[in-house]
């Protein structure tokens, strides 16, 4: 093989790898694409079963004249109200907020404040 053979070959070697690395580059685009439509569609149809299961969860009970509503509240989005909650449990106890655990929160909206004021 000649030199200009040689030279050529090395030409189309490169040419034909660097072709099939940005066919490569572009397939992995499209399906990176396909990928973040296929979860942001999940993660969306997840928020609207989180939206209809709260709405589920509110149950109105009668009890005695009182109408008292009963709302199960996500622990992830509310972090200053489980913050003010932990802490108040903590002056209430004694006891510091290593030792209590936050399983759920149920806000229950009535009108017997009087019962416990002071």
């Amino acid at each position: 093989m000649s030199f200009v053979e040689k030279l050529s070959f090395s030409g189309i070697v490169t040419l034909v790898s660097m072709l099939i690395v940005f066919i490569v580059l572009i397939v992995l685009m499209f399906v990176i694409k396909l990928q973040s439509k296929i979860l942001t569609s999940i993660v969306s149809d997840n928020k609207n079963k989180v939206k209809e299961t709260k709405e589920e969860k509110q149950e109105i009970k009668k009890e005695d004249n009182v109408v008292i509503i009963e709302e199960e509240v996500d622990l992830r989005d509310d972090y200053e109200l489980v913050a003010a909650i932990m802490g108040a449990l903590c002056a209430e106890t004694g006891s510091s907020a290593s030792d209590l655990r936050i399983k759920s929160i149920k806000r229950i909206e009535n009108n017997n404040w009087n019962r416990f004021s002071l």
